[in-house]
């Protein structure tokens, strides 16, 4: 296993933030294939089966839910609650196991690496003899018994709703030590039909014995069977928080507080507030006479957050969503994420994260609200489509803007999100590698699916050419062109002058040429920003044509089929946009960086009454026609990545392909300026 060190100690903002909840499947992650990943409904942390070792159908959602600081026999020690929870994403998986491991060490050691790494001496359930000089091979764990299969209920628990199942704790002690530094739970399905009844909240707690400031990661793995599929064990390499560890500092806290006396004294079995209590409590799913349940929406879900005053700080937004949604830490904590000028109005706008999801934006079957402080009566506006400009980054000195545009079916914000995980390399990362650069998502509606629009190549290529009018229009003034803003009112500090770097994923980068094309003939301001463009990251856009065969099923013969069918190989709406792109983008001083995929892709295959990218793995967008076909730079600027369609345009924090996008970004911006100023020089 690996951990990650930090060097300082974690601010009490960090720490509460790796409280907050956390969520991934066991399963193969749908969303690692689909041509743009949904934010809404697939932000998890981490996928933690190998998705060549097939589908358990099985997702967990785990959260902090109490943290605590005591003594142990006198000793420093913390006390820790976990709450895990259990979805079925599949009705036919049968899983038989699923093992959490809860490890710890010293911020900045190895697990094992000396003594001053903490010491698990207690936990729940499972409680196990811990070790001691006196009986060092003691290691058997007693099994726990649900509370709820008692010896009134055992003789009918075959034709009750009540299922058996049964949580079984051990204790670690590897690393070349003598004290075990981490916890193993095992959750046992004893079902015969192999259904997993693990459907209420599993409630489990250690004890650690610390001298230092220490972090603990997460592991889980699982063994199931598919139909049709031999039994598999998945064994896990990913740390569930492997980017971002939990960390304690004996100054946070969390939940209610245990007696603060020496914990080695408690009597954890009975606590009526379920301090430390591990039960275990399961019906049947619902029968099909049920009314459907409401899908909620997940706690890990990033919302945009409009109406922010300018000027706040992010206490101030944090305060503000707070109050409209009437949530209360540490119950519920904000997380604001980034915090930018609306680029259309004096305001700005956030993207947040709640540990918990509020109940008003639980039903997924909506995606935006309006909520009202009743201090200021200020609307605050709420959603999760992301679609239109999203700023995320936005210097008070900035000299070039970055504009991102997602693929077909694709998010403004997940399609650049990384596979199972919280990072989003444009907000989280590049940011600080451009700081001064206006950086803005822009999202559209373009999912297929269900669809009644019969909007063309053309259109969202139009709609992107209108919205960036609308935040860079140009009045010309005498012999100089100012902006105005939508008031009216003269604004300071700008210039058509502001280079523009676009970022297309996939169907993005055709919107971006097809919007360029349109610029070059549109008013003075379009035509500023024509000449005002750069440069163009493109990831997997299908110039000369995609793979579509998979999702024409999934149309048939709705509105959007023709829209879907001229994104096909020989197309000639693609023929035609791609000739006069490269007849209107000469300027020589510009540069596009096409990037193209090395590994096949899952297609679209129906699920049930919905649509997964599971079906045979297919080359979307070969390199052929991901490149743009300037022929000056036909070698120099393509770069192949060894990922499939929709993974080119992620990354985690530390992988190495972001260090080289970002390196060309960096010369990008760095060159812009002075090419930009030149163009508007000599004409």
């Amino acid at each position: 296993m690996t951990f990650s060190a930090a060097s300082d100690p974690p601010s009490t903002s960090k720490v509460f933030q790796s409280y907050e909840p956390r969520e991934f499947d066991l399963l193969e992650d749908s969303s690692e294939s689909e041509l743009g990943q949904r934010n809404d409904d697939r932000d998890i942390r981490d996928i933690v089966t190998s998705r060549k070792l097939g589908n358990v159908g099985l997702r967990i959602i785990g959260e902090v839910r109490g943290v605590d600081y005591g003594t142990w026999n006198g000793a420093r020690a913390c006390a820790i609650k976990l709450g895990f929870q259990f979805r079925r994403t599949r009705d036919d998986a049968q899983v038989e196991q699923v093992d959490i491991h809860f490890a710890f060490n010293a911020i900045g050691k190895r697990p094992g690496a000396g003594a001053r790494n903490p010491v698990v001496r207690d936990f729940m359930p499972g409680k196990a003899d811990v070790y001691s000089m006196e009986q060092p091979n003691v290691w058997n764990c007693d099994l726990i018994q649900p509370s709820w299969l008692s010896a009134s209920n055992t003789s009918s628990v075959k034709d009750s709703a009540t299922q058996v199942a049964s949580v079984k704790g051990e204790v670690w002690p590897q690393g070349g030590r003598r004290e075990p530094w981490a916890a193993t739970w095992k959750l046992f399905n004893n079902c015969k039909d192999g259904s997993w009844r693990f459907e209420d909240e599993i409630m489990i707690c250690v004890v650690v014995e610390w001298e230092e400031m220490f972090q603990g990661a997460i592991q889980v793995s699982a063994v199931g069977e598919v139909p049709g599929r031999p039994s598999f064990v998945s064994t896990v390499q990913k740390i569930w928080s492997r980017d971002d560890p939990l960390f304690f500092n004996q100054k946070t806290t969390k939940g209610k507080a245990l007696p603060k006396s020496d914990w080695k004294a408690l009597d954890w079995s009975g606590s009526p507030q379920g301090q430390c209590v591990a039960t275990a409590t399961s019906t049947m799913a619902a029968t099909k006479s049920e009314s459907p349940k409401v899908k909620k929406r997940p706690n890990s879900t990033t919302y945009r957050v409009k109406g922010i005053p300018h000027g706040f700080s992010e206490d101030q937004a944090r305060d503000l969503i707070e109050e409209v949604c009437n949530i209360n830490p540490p119950d519920v904590i904000v997380a604001v994420h980034s915090l930018a000028k609306n680029p259309h109005r004096q305001e700005a706008v956030a993207t947040v994260v709640f540990s918990k999801t509020p109940p008003q934006f639980e039903d997924e079957a909506k995606d935006e609200w309006r909520l009202r402080s009743s201090k200021s009566a200020h609307d605050v506006f709420f959603d999760v489509h992301f679609q239109g400009f999203t700023p995320v980054a936005d210097s008070s000195q900035a000299s070039v803007d970055v504009i991102t545009v997602s693929g077909l079916g694709g998010h403004a914000f997940g399609s650049f999100k990384e596979r199972g995980g919280p990072h989003m390399w444009i907000r989280d990362s590049l940011l600080k590698d451009l700081p001064t650069a206006r950086i803005l998502l822009y999202g559209h509606d373009s999912h297929l699916s269900k669809s009644s629009s019969f909007q063309t190549l053309s259109d969202l290529g139009k709609q992107l050419q209108v919205a960036i009018h609308s935040i860079r229009n140009y009045n010309t003034v005498g012999r100089h062109i100012t902006k105005f803003d939508n008031y009216g009112l003269l604004m300071k500090g700008t210039s058509p002058e502001r280079p523009i770097i676009f970022l297309g994923q996939s169907l993005g980068g055709l919107l971006i040429s097809q919007a360029l094309v349109l610029m070059s003939g549109g008013d003075a301001s379009d035509q500023a920003n024509f000449k005002a463009t750069y440069g163009i990251v493109s990831f997997g856009t299908p110039n000369r044509g995609l793979n579509v065969e998979s999702l024409v099923a999934m149309v048939e013969n709705q509105p959007n089929r023709y829209f879907l069918e001229t994104l096909r190989p020989n197309s000639e709406v693609l023929d035609t946009l791609r000739r006069n792109f490269l007849q209107k983008f000469t300027f020589r001083d510009s540069e596009i960086l096409s990037i193209y995929e090395l590994q096949e892709s899952l297609t679209a295959q129906q699920v049930g009454d919905s649509w997964k990218m599971t079906g045979p793995p297919a080359i979307l967008v070969d390199r052929h026609s991901a490149m743009q076909g300037r022929s000056w730079e036909q070698d120099v600027n393509g770069l192949g990545l060894n990922k499939d369609h929709s993974g080119l345009a992620k990354f985690h924090r530390y992988e190495e392909e972001y260090e080289w996008i970002s390196s060309r970004l960096q010369t990008f911006a760095a060159h812009a300026s002075k090419v930009i100023a030149k163009r508007f020089s000599t004409t």
